[in-house]
């Protein structure tokens, strides 16, 4: 049931993103809770590192393969590569014929590289910024789960305050953007290494939550059933009350461990069929959300209900083809492809030797 309840709170921040973003085209109500949305995406980077410390904590030891982490990289683009791929090469080509946006050649490419949010480009769709930072988050799991998971305590704590430091000096160090800015982790700038900054610290977070989660009283005190229920009615209440970002995201991590470990209300209630598919097509939500935004205020007769109607009209039919049409089939074709190069790869020595 705890790695069921994970997938179903990925579908719930998904759905709170988009509808932090729904917020954001209408003026009249934009104030209040959805106004904090934006930190539904970073405790993504937590549970992303949290979920990767749990399937991929072990494989890379004091010696590390090539192979391993080629395998490891293998997984990881299959899993966020095609669909995000699709969908740029979508809104690039209708940008073109409509002549709605400016695509050069080197943003293109970055977008396609999943590069642009290294402090090199724009994002073609909005959202995809954050996949972005969690592929160098990927590109460094080695490193992080070395420092996070497998060195001693004294360098795990070492490990938690700096990745700490780095969200308070992204904060400090942060351009004042104004309205455009609605809290001080809305940290997402193209051509600023800020929003990678915030990923890669709240991935290391998550990587580290794990490794307290595998102490004895780390997992007694997460086993409680009071843990994740209570972790998720706080993060409710603080939003409602306006609470710095600061204190919200420290619950995350316990709202996390709370999940995977312990069996509460909360637990049984992500952890049912809906809201696990829900957790299933969370990506392919996130991905696609924002242009149909665009399309439904486009297109929708003036007033709320008209466009919310258009939007989930549009939003619903589209998860689904970009889910079973595209990124299933994709993911499952580039592991195949994976599989033969490996083979392939542990074939061609053998061949050689026999050749000389």
């Amino acid at each position: 049931m705890t790695s069921r309840a994970l997938t179903g709170l990925r579908g719930v921040a998904a759905l709170v993103i988009v509808l932090h973003h729904v917020m954001l085209r209408l003026p009249d109500v934009a104030a209040g809770p959805a106004r904090q949305g934006y930190l539904a995406v970073d405790l993504f980077f937590v549970l992303s590192g949290f979920v990767m410390a749990l399937g991929y904590g072990t494989w890379f030891g004091a010696r590390q393969s090539l192979h391993e982490y080629g395998l490891f990289m293998g997984r990881r683009i299959a899993r966020v590569w095609p669909l995000h791929a699709v969908v740029v090469v979508l809104l690039v080509s209708d940008g073109l014929v409509r002549h709605t946006g400016e695509y050069w050649p080197r943003m293109v490419i970055l977008n396609v590289l999943l590069m642009q949010s290294w402090g090199f480009s724009q994002t073609v769709d909005a959202p995809a910024w954050s996949v972005s930072t969690e592929m160098l988050a990927y590109i460094l799991f080695p490193l992080l789960s070395g420092l996070a998971l497998r060195r001693p305590a004294r360098v795990a704590w070492r490990t938690l305050a700096v990745a700490v430091a780095v969200l308070v000096v992204c904060v400090l160090v942060a351009p004042d953007l104004g309205s455009a800015q609605r809290g001080a982790l809305d940290l997402h700038q193209n051509w600023s290494l800020l929003p990678a900054l915030r990923c890669v610290a709240g991935f290391t977070i998550g990587l580290l939550t794990w490794r307290v989660l595998q102490t004895r009283r780390g997992a007694r005190v997460a086993a409680q059933p009071a843990v994740a229920t209570g972790a998720g009615l706080a993060i409710v209440g603080l939003v409602l009350l306006g609470a710095p970002d600061g204190l919200i995201y420290l619950c995350f991590p316990v709202l996390i461990a709370g999940l995977y470990a312990g069996a509460g209300p909360l637990t049984r209630w992500l952890a049912k069929p809906a809201a696990v598919w829900m957790g299933t097509l969370s990506y392919a939500i996130y991905l696609v959300h924002f242009p149909l935004l665009d399309r439904a205020n486009a297109w929708a007769p003036a007033g709320v209900a008209p466009f919310l109607a258009l939007f989930v009209a549009l939003l619903c039919p589209v998860v689904l083809v970009a889910h079973y049409g595209v990124e299933r089939p994709a993911q499952a074709g580039l592991r195949r492809m994976g599989r033969r190069l490996v083979g392939l790869g542990r074939a061609l020595p053998a061949a050689w030797r026999l050749v000389i």
